[in-house]
């Protein structure tokens, strides 16, 4: 199987990938008219929405045409730009695993963020890269923490 993404091949981004043509487009550009930064996680949660977490670029969340990005910021904010692993439990909410911002959990539809650190929780560090549910109350990482 060939996948096409088109002659330049050092462009990063989201892509759709069309299973009957072999070939993937840009789907999605920001106001700028730019591809957002290298994808490193997805996620479709149970409502349907597309969660997309990129280095350096923050967390997306579509709603077919509705595009909303959260980034880095002080206060109730995205802790870090690097997003690199997203998962849903079963309230509903965003587990964002990240690099430099430890594990947020993002309520959608209040838009508010909790955020564990090394400072204010058992994590040992803050950069997170994989998360896992392993059961309704148990969320799996790689990283150590305090006992």
């Amino acid at each position: 199987m060939k996948i096409d993404c088109g002659s330049e091949r050092t462009t990063m981004g989201f892509f759709l990938w069309n299973r009957s043509t072999g070939k993937a487009e840009p789907f999605w550009r920001d106001a700028e008219g730019q591809l957002p930064n290298p994808v490193v996680s997805m996620l479709k949660s149970k409502d349907g929405k597309l969660w997309v977490g990129t280095f350096n670029g923050g967390l997306y969340c579509m709603n077919g045409s509705q595009v909303r990005s959260y980034k880095e910021g002080t206060g109730n904010a995205l802790a870090s730009n690097n997003v690199w692993a997203l998962v849903e439990d079963d309230k509903g909410r965003i587990w964002i695993a990240s690099l430099g911002g430890g594990l947020q959990c993002l309520e959608p539809l209040s838009g508010t963020f909790e955020t564990y650190t090394s400072n204010n929780s058992a994590l040992l560090e803050n950069n997170v890269t994989s998360l896992c549910w392993v059961d309704d109350n148990t969320l799996f990482s790689e990283l150590p923490v305090r006992e």
